[in-house]
Parts: C-alpha cells; structure tokens; sequence
C-alpha cells in the first residue's frame, strides 16, 4: 500500500484534486464529470466490443462439403453407413437395458 502512496502519478492526482491549490485545482463537479464520462466511454467500448462479438458469433458462413452431389455416393457407401448406424443403435439399446447391480450396503460396515 505503500508503494502506491509513493507514485509519481497518485501524488499529481491528489494534488490535482485538491481545493484552493490555486491554478491546478479542479473542481468537484469537474471531477464528477470526468468520472462520469469517462465511465460511459468504457460502457460503449464494452457495449461495442459485446456488438462485434455477437456479430461474429452469429455469423452463418458458407460451409464446404466435398461432396455437393448426391450422385457421387456409391450404394455400397450408403448401405455401410446405414449399417453402422443400426449397429451403434442396437448397441445403445442393449447397454440401456442392461442394468448394474445394487451396492449391497452391509459390505464393509464395521458392526
């Protein structure tokens, strides 16, 4: 906290905000009104940055598929990937249904 109190800067702005110090002194209201400006200044920057960013965030980009023709599928690639499909969902309904045993809960208390 000390090392605060002795910067350069922090001493200019006391005396800056000092009363009756002559031609360096500044005025309440002229310190309220910088205060205040300068808090509206970081608003619309933050309000800004947030615009641009939700700009690019919702951006739709035009998306590249290397392969634009249907034709250009084989039928023998459609069906392997039908079968791995089916396979993937006979696999996720076998391990729904498959149940894990109940802890038995006198294990292991000391009675």
């Amino acid at each position: 906290m000390e090392k605060l109190k002795n910067l350069a800067i922090v001493s200019r702005l006391k005396a800056l905000m000092r009363s009756g110090g002559g031609q360096k002194s500044m005025s309440v209201y002229l310190a309220w009104r910088l205060t205040l400006i300068s808090a509206l200044c970081v608003a619309a920057a933050v309000a800004a940055f947030a615009w641009i960013s939700y700009g690019w965030a919702v951006k739709e980009a035009e998306l590249q598929f290397s392969r634009p023709n249907r034709e250009t599928f084989s039928i023998d690639e459609l069906r392997s990937v039908i079968e791995m499909y089916q396979k993937r969902e006979e696999e996720h309904a076998s391990l729904r249904q498959a149940r894990p045993p109940a802890p038995t809960l006198g294990v292991g208390a000391a009675n």
